[in-house]
């Protein structure tokens, strides 16, 4: 059942939040060809992929698999997309290499579009004031 189910639901549930492939593949790091060969049945999927799909494509992972009805979840992809930001600014906050000044445009951005709240520390708005001063004294 699974093997004659999971490559027709997994294309049909793309397929029915309207995205491509490579759209896909943008938002959840998972290669296009991978996904290709899933909706083929030509490679079965591990947890962690199957797990991002039902959850961007908002379905449940028994329905994936045939063994379920489609029900939808309560994540819809744009909280999948800034889940996924979020994750990206925090790994570029512990990144010691990473240049200051690029992590606190990047973080004003997700900021100022609503995606993240704005919870740094005082010791973090000094720098981040500090930088600020710099920034506009260098113009």
């Amino acid at each position: 059942m699974y093997k004659e189910n999971f490559p027709n639901r997994i294309k049909k549930a793309r397929l029915d939040a309207g995205y491509t492939q490579s759209e896909v593949e943008e938002v959840t790091k998972i290669r296009r060809s991978k996904i290709s060969k899933l909706e083929t049945g030509l490679l079965e999927p591990d947890l962690e992929t199957l797990g991002t799909l039902a959850e961007f494509y908002a379905v449940s992972i028994d329905w994936l698999l045939g063994i379920g009805q489609r029900e939808k979840t309560s994540v819809d992809h744009e909280d999948f997309v800034n889940r996924q930001r979020r994750a990206l600014a925090t790994e570029l906050a512990k990144s010691e290499a990473f240049p200051l000044n690029v992590l606190f445009d990047i973080q004003d951005q997700l900021i100022s579009k609503g995606i993240i709240e704005d919870t740094r520390s005082p010791e973090s708005l000094e720098k981040y004031i500090e930088y600020r001063r710099k920034k506009m004294a260098a113009k």
